[in-house]
């Protein structure tokens, strides 16, 4: 038995499209950043942690367990506190960057739970005709 976890975060006939996502969600920021001012470390470490944002790393999930499935992002204040902006440029930046992570977090679930719905049906589909003969 598969858990919602296991579906969304490390089976493998998904991966394709959890890399897909991370890789989607590393261009958005990017151009995003590079609007910004901040070091070149902590785009770069931002950059990295969006890549993998869809897979099981304690360094992006303080659990360890990734939960964009539920529309959780990480905290990322951590990482950009130490960025010389004023308050409202550093929330703005935050919220940008929550509504990234956020949309395309949601936009990856719906298209795998999608997925399961249409195997699922198929499967019922194919057993309710195997019994109807």
């Amino acid at each position: 038995m598969e858990d919602e976890h296991h579906i969304f975060s490390n089976c493998s006939h998904f991966d394709n499209w959890r890399q897909e996502a991370g890789q989607q969600l590393k261009n958005t920021l990017a151009t995003r950043l590079n609007q910004t001012k901040l070091d070149n470390k902590t785009v770069e470490d931002l950059l990295n942690k969006a890549e993998f944002f869809y897979k099981y790393d304690l360094n992006v999930w303080p659990l360890g367990d990734s939960q964009y499935y539920l529309g959780y992002v990480p905290k990322i204040r951590e990482w950009i506190k130490k960025e010389k902006l004023s308050q409202i440029a550093l929330e703005r930046f935050e919220h940008g960057i929550y509504c990234d992570w956020h949309n395309t977090g949601v936009r990856l679930a719906s298209r795998i739970f999608g997925e399961l719905q249409r195997r699922a049906t198929r499967a019922w589909d194919e057993r309710k005709g195997k019994m109807g003969r």
